[in-house]
């Protein structure tokens, strides 16, 4: 079996499956050609649904699974046994997410209600349970199907020490000062400097967005679990790259406090949907202290297709960002000349512009880590 990183701690997380049927709404899953054979026999209208190669058929299932019970359990399972079972599904809340060289990168899918704190009937995720239902499967011909690991900056090494110190008894008790940690543990600032550039960061996300005070003990709260998920996320994220990742997770530190504000409980799936559903705007909020510009010859939008009410202020932004390279004004100080009437109006703004590394540069700051690959 090749080596396996994982993203959690052994013990950290707890899972019981409740029968809710979410991992089965019409994700679609990935059939080796043995067990496709097998459930086709068993089930021949399946084979409308296959396609790709057939060692690996790609199974689409829209509307949601065929074989969810109205139970809350698998059909298959339940007439053929859990072998059966597609393999994603029998990993399930396992993840595969990635490949890195020789490694695979194993994960939690937080689609699933995971929590930190173990209740009745629940299983503790570990590393022997990811292997366990790994063995299920040819890993060395499943390899070639999983998408390789980006090639941003990102190092497991260091990655494996992010997750230790963030599932570690002594870890800091306040969010931002753990996102200083990960740019200490790449170098790209030591320790007391990347505290220092942080706060700046903050002070000015603070000055343009005005998020509201929040209490110590909801702090502390979604800071107890923001920690246990930064390795997934960073795992996730890795395209954003070293120096981006702290800085857009603690744009989702900011948005789960947010969230407890309006009366939300902290979990590690409410986090990793905010991360996920709301990923433009917190990547374009990550960027506030960045100077940013935008190539004469490339283009981000049409501006009429931007709703009416954001024209004016979206072309100011566009003009600033063209000009950008000779004023190396911030994210934020360009945000605040395209004079936005609202902090709504702010927010469109910075949801419109989610600043794709494809088309806009970014002039930064700060040493690189030594090591560029996985």
């Amino acid at each position: 079996m090749p080596g396996i990183y994982t993203t959690f701690s052994d013990d950290l997380f707890h899972y019981r499956c409740e029968g809710c049927g979410l991992c089965c709404q019409g994700y679609g899953f990935t059939l080796p050609g043995a067990q496709a054979a097998r459930l086709k026999q068993a089930h021949p209208a399946l084979e409308y649904f296959c396609g790709g190669d057939p060692r690996f058929q790609d199974v689409q299932n829209p509307g949601g699974c065929w074989f969810f019970q109205p139970s809350g359990l698998c059909g298959v399972e339940q007439t053929q046994g859990k072998d059966a079972k597609p393999f994603v599904c029998n990993l399930f809340p396992y993840e595969l997410l990635a490949r890195a060289g020789s490694r695979l990168i194993v994960s939690l899918n937080l689609l699933c209600p995971v929590s930190l704190e173990p209740g009745p009937g629940s299983v503790a995720i570990s590393r022997a349970g990811a292997y366990r239902e790994l063995a299920r499967v040819d890993l060395e011909l499943l390899s070639p199907t999983i998408e390789p690991f980006p090639e941003s900056g990102v190092v497991l090494e260091i990655e494996g020490r992010i997750r230790d110190r963030c599932h570690g008894a002594s870890r800091p008790a306040d969010y931002p000062e753990l996102a200083a940690e990960q740019w200490a543990l790449y170098g790209i600032a030591p320790p007391h400097g990347a505290a220092s550039e942080l706060r700046a960061h903050l002070a000015e996300w603070q000055a343009l967005l005005r998020f509201p005070e929040s209490s110590p003990e909801a702090r502390a709260e979604v800071t107890r679990v923001l920690a246990a998920v930064t390795p997934l996320l960073r795992v996730e994220n890795a395209q954003l790259g070293p120096r981006q990742l702290p800085l857009f997770l603690l744009a989702t530190y900011r948005y789960g406090l947010l969230s407890r504000e309006l009366g939300a409980t902290i979990t590690p799936k409410r986090l990793g949907q905010i991360a996920r559903d709301l990923a433009p705007l917190l990547t374009s909020i990550s960027h506030l202290g960045d100077r940013p510009w935008l190539p004469p010859a490339k283009d981000l939008f049409d501006l009429e297709t931007v709703p009416a009410s954001l024209v004016a202020s979206a072309g100011r932004v566009l003009a600033l960002l063209r000009e950008n390279k000779r004023q190396r004004l911030t994210w934020s100080e360009i945000l605040i000349k395209s004079e936005a009437g609202t902090l709504h109006d702010t927010l469109d703004l910075l949801n419109l512009f989610a600043l794709d590394r494809e088309r806009v540069r970014f002039p930064l700051t700060g040493a690189r880590p030594s090591r560029t690959t996985p």
